[in-house]
């Protein structure tokens, strides 16, 4: 035994010690989501042709229209949608368009206060042709129903929003009313009713065609 430590000492004696470096780094990077919003019917609502005769003599309620916005990312995310009004300068007065009613308990609220309401355009005169408004009916988060939340500073205090028109003021995003969070998906689904109300014909003009010319840009952005 003694022998066997003789000879692994001096092993150990005759070996030089050399230092030497190896140094490394760990790098990555993190891809945020990318996700896209699309319109159905390549996001066009067309009301047709309405005959002057057709409109009230005061304000009148279009009939509705729906419209389905889909938001595919490339990975579950969470995501928030803001709404611009691109006609807001020509938006009319809740006041202006006061007297319109709704048919049926089935029929969804009415706008409330400017910021529920999208400008249609102005005419010849250069006047507000009325409001248009969006409504949300149904909404999925990779194929399971949502619940349609919103926030005033659209990255906290996520509330559970109602059933009224939504408001220009707030962003939206589907979640969790229970847990007061949002929910991440890859695909985000809602399904949205299209609200119109148009001056009556006693301020409009029959003698040439008005177009109405609402326009909105929605953004997605990541709460």
């Amino acid at each position: 035994m003694k022998y066997r430590q003789a000879i692994a000492a001096a092993l150990c004696a005759s070996m030089p010690v050399l230092a030497a470096n190896a140094p490394f780094a760990l790098t990555a990077e993190v891809v945020p989501p990318s996700c896209t919003p699309g319109f159905s019917h390549n996001g066009v609502v067309d009301y047709g042709l309405i005959p002057w005769s057709a409109l009230n003599p005061g304000a009148t309620l279009l009939g509705e229209r729906e419209i389905s916005l889909h938001v595919q990312c490339d990975q579950p995310a969470l995501v928030g949608l803001s709404i611009r009004d691109n006609r807001g300068d020509s938006r009319a007065g809740i006041a202006a368009m006061a007297g319109l009613q709704t048919t049926g308990a089935a029929s969804p609220s009415l706008p409330a206060e400017a910021e529920q309401t999208l400008g249609l355009g102005r005419d010849s005169r250069k006047q507000a042709l009325g409001y248009w408004w969006l409504s949300l009916i149904e909404a999925h988060a990779d194929e399971r129903p949502a619940t349609l939340m919103r926030s005033a500073g659209r990255q906290e205090g996520w509330l559970q929003a109602g059933g009224e028109p939504l408001n220009l003021r707030y962003g939206y995003a589907l979640g969790s009313p229970q847990r007061q969070a949002l929910q991440p998906a890859g695909t985000h689904v809602f399904k949205l009713r299209i609200g119109a109300a148009l001056r009556g014909r006693q301020a409009l003009s029959a003698r040439e065609p008005v177009r109405l010319d609402g326009h909105a840009t929605v953004t997605v952005f990541y709460p």
